[in-house]
């Protein structure tokens, strides 16, 4: 477990607790509910608008991610009837649980010019630490023992 993270996660959510921007509040929810498929509003804490406002605004993070998913469009990682470009969007952000600092982001990639779905680039995280990737088709999910809500990490 990443203490740093944690902490500054719960350092954050003290902060906004104090401000009680809703404004801010309510937009970051909203935020969350577009990238975190088993987010539902009304159970969404205060912690996890903690880490969401850190996560956007980290571009150290950003940084790591950007090689990742420059992975992505380098044809050697797909299979051989791919030779088109790719176009990438998040699929899942799966939040930290209460003081845990294991996360994961899942993005999915679609093909240019078919539009057909291309490979997942499933990230896992310990704080702001990538420490391990997956590059996978949802049909060889079965072939890497990967479900689509895999919370193994």
């Amino acid at each position: 477990m990443d203490d740093k993270f944690s902490n500054s996660i719960k350092r954050k959510a003290k902060s906004i607790e104090k401000e009680h921007d809703d404004f801010f509040i309510e937009q970051t929810k909203d935020r969350l509910l577009n990238v975190a498929l088993k987010a539902k509003y009304a159970e969404i804490t205060v912690n996890q608008i903690a880490f969401m406002d850190l996560y956007v605004n980290n571009q150290k993070l950003s940084k790591s991610i950007g090689r990742y998913l420059d992975l992505l469009s380098d044809q050697q990682y797909y299979r051989d009837d791919i030779n088109e470009g790719v176009m990438t969007m998040v699929r899942d952000l799966r939040l930290p649980k209460e003081d845990s600092s294991n996360w994961q982001l899942l993005y999915e990639t679609t093909m240019m010019i078919s539009q057909d779905s291309g490979p997942i680039l499933h990230l896992y995280f310990d704080g702001w630490n990538i420490i391990d990737h997956k590059i996978y088709y949802w049909d060889e999910s079965d072939m890497y023992d990967i479900e689509e809500d895999d919370d193994s990490q």
